[in-house]
């Protein structure tokens, strides 16, 4: 994807999943990385370790930020 942006921060990866799928649901391609904070942080499963950061493309920013509010 190109052009992204950050539009939430959430504080795991469950939730960063259930974000990004409201957002595809509503037909906006998005996805979720770890935060500078988290950056190299793996649980016992494999998953992100604390915060997340729900990114999608900025033409999309301003109803993706909507949905998730």
């Amino acid at each position: 994807m190109d052009d992204l942006v950050g539009v939430a921060i959430v504080a795991n990866e469950p939730e960063a999943e259930l974000a990004v799928s409201v957002l595809r649901n509503e037909g906006i391609d998005a996805m979720w990385r770890t935060t500078d904070v988290a950056a190299g942080g793996l649980g016992p499963s494999g998953g992100a370790v604390g915060p997340v950061e729900i990114v999608v493309r900025a033409a999309d920013e301003e109803r993706a930020r909507e949905l998730l509010a």
